[in-house]
């Protein structure tokens, strides 16, 4: 009698290599995006941050004026300010309005050392003129 072997053909079971390549092809990208989104979210955090910091400086620099009780000439100032542990400059320039008793100031505020004509915010206050 004749041996009857059944011969199994064994199939193996997994991942061919052009299936794991596609496979890391899609996690690279993905992970390409995902740090592109941080990247970005901390960029605009980073900006938002100077932003507040610097319409602070401001605002605090709209109310020097306002304590000063003086009518500002018409012209222009600039200063320094600290604020947050960063040096800021501030430019205040004062015009006339038609109501002729008030003035008009607008302050730009930028980094100490970016270019003169930079600024990171620019807030605009209106002065009466005190009362003699």
């Amino acid at each position: 009698m004749k041996s009857n072997r059944t011969k199994t053909i064994s199939r193996q079971s997994g991942f061919s290599l052009i299936e794991v390549i596609v496979a890391l092809v899609v996690l690279t990208l993905s992970l390409s995006a995902l740090i592109d989104s941080a990247s970005s979210a901390a960029s605009n955090t980073s900006h938002l941050q100077n932003k507040a910091f610097a319409h602070w400086v401001a605002l605090n620099q709209m109310a020097e004026f306002r304590l000063q009780k003086q009518w500002p000439e018409i012209g222009t100032q600039e200063g320094k300010a600290e604020l947050a542990e960063q040096q800021w400059e501030w430019l205040s320039t004062t015009k006339k309005t038609p109501e002729k008793t008030m003035r008009r100031i607008d302050i730009r505020v930028r980094k100490a050392g970016d270019p003169k004509d930079s600024s990171v915010t620019l807030l605009t206050g209106f002065l009466r003129q005190p009362n003699k």
